[in-house]
């Protein structure tokens, strides 16, 4: 059976984070009843499988938004749903859940464990309170710690994310934040850079010339920081944002990173999938209505709320996966394009593809291994150069 990742979006929020651009709409918005809710999300999901067939679930991933705000009753609910569906126990596989520390107080912690979430993320962001307030989030510094070690005690596992490189970050308070973090971590923590995103507050703001980051330079320095510190207290880097302790990455990552399929339910959620369709084989991008309430009705009406959906073509695939394993400290192994040297290009496999590999690996920026590309680090704070690089040249663009 072909393995599949599940998400779940959960679309409401408390208030708007000036930085996300991810799908949200505050929680007085909606107009979501428990039969609701769940009705449309299993409606969903049983459309899917109607198409996808029999598939073992791996992991769930409630994300969003704020999942930490969804009734107790329905996500019990929704979880029981999927696990009968997939006929999986919760206990078997990975089952997380995104949660705010001004939303998640100990009663729901503990309902949320009873209903088989057996992961907790939390959206920590800063152990700061001036930063906090920066980054609009509605918790103090001390709720956050207490989350965490609430959290510990009632989740098998638990994570925690922050956010560094914004204009209140230079060395001293970012390495006093991070060790802040990590006598308090569990086995998995994620840390990210703060990116100024289209159409939200920030880049507003950045649009009017106000001061919100740190220079590409000083970023490179935290990120330079970040890598040392972790891995000089055992910590091990799975993805360039993703650190684990115990050698356990978060499987529904992993499915995103190695290029596995994975199913999105709810509003704004997307999907990467192969299945038949008009008698082919092959893999689609799709993305669900973004609002809650349409969303809600497509799927009434239809079984699914998609409102786009087209076949990855070949190129775009072999690119995907480079875009996905170059992220992993594993990198991505040659072989698993050569595995699909049936659809993927000639341009992946071709003699300048390979060309150029040899002269990021003599330029350092990739490891000298023999069939793996594997960023060093100097090479993985240029990711983003080294993708255009490696794709400057396109069988599309050759045949112009």
């Amino acid at each position: 059976m072909t393995p599949l990742a599940l998400y779940i979006h959960w679309p409401f929020c408390l208030s708007i984070c000036p930085y996300c651009d991810f799908n949200r709409y505050l929680a007085t918005s909606g107009n979501w009843t428990v039969q609701g809710a769940l009705q449309a999300y299993l409606k969903e999901l049983d459309t899917w499988l109607e198409i996808l067939g029999t598939r073992s679930l791996i992991s769930i991933f409630i994300g969003g938004g704020t999942p930490s705000l969804m009734d107790p009753v329905l996500l019990k609910e929704l979880l029981k749903g999927i696990s009968e569906r997939f006929s999986c126990s919760l206990d078997s596989i990975e089952v997380t859940m995104e949660a705010n520390p001004s939303s998640a107080e100990g009663k729901k912690l503990n309902t949320f464990r009873q209903a088989g979430i057996n992961r907790l993320s939390i959206g920590v962001q800063s152990f700061d309170d001036q930063i906090l307030s920066f980054l609009g989030r509605k918790h103090c510094a001390q709720e956050a710690i207490d989350v965490i070690k609430m959290a510990k005690t009632i989740f098998p596992e638990i994570s925690f994310d922050l956010i560094y490189g914004h204009k209140h970050h230079n060395i001293d308070s970012w390495k006093t934040e991070l060790n802040q973090a990590l006598a308090l971590a569990g086995h998995h923590v994620s840390l990210y850079q703060l990116t100024i995103e289209p159409q939200t507050p920030f880049f507003h703001l950045h649009k009017q010339g106000k001061t919100l980051l740190l220079t590409e330079d000083a970023m490179a320095d935290l990120y330079l920081l970040t890598d040392e510190i972790l891995k000089a207290q055992g910590w091990q880097s799975y993805e360039i944002s993703n650190y684990t302790y115990s050698q356990k990455p978060c499987r529904h990552n992993m499915a995103y990173w190695q290029y596995e399929d994975y199913l999105g339910l709810g509003p704004g959620a997307h999907s990467r999938l192969c299945f038949f369709a008009e008698g082919q084989l092959g893999r689609y991008a799709i993305a669900n209505e973004k609002h809650p309430e349409s969303w809600m009705q497509e799927v009434n009406l239809k079984g699914k709320g998609i409102q786009e959906i087209e076949r990855i073509e070949p190129e775009q695939q072999a690119q995907e996966k480079l875009l996905m394993g170059l992220r992993l400290e594993k990198g991505l192994g040659l072989h698993r394009l050569k595995q699909d040297e049936s659809v993927i290009p000639k341009y992946t496999l071709s003699s300048l593809f390979l060309e150029k590999v040899c002269h990021l690996k003599e330029s350092s920026l990739i490891e000298p291994l023999a069939d793996d590309l594997v960023l060093s680090l100097e090479g993985k704070l240029r990711l983003d150069t080294i993708l255009r690089y490696l794709f400057k040249d396109s069988i599309l663009e050759d045949s112009k």
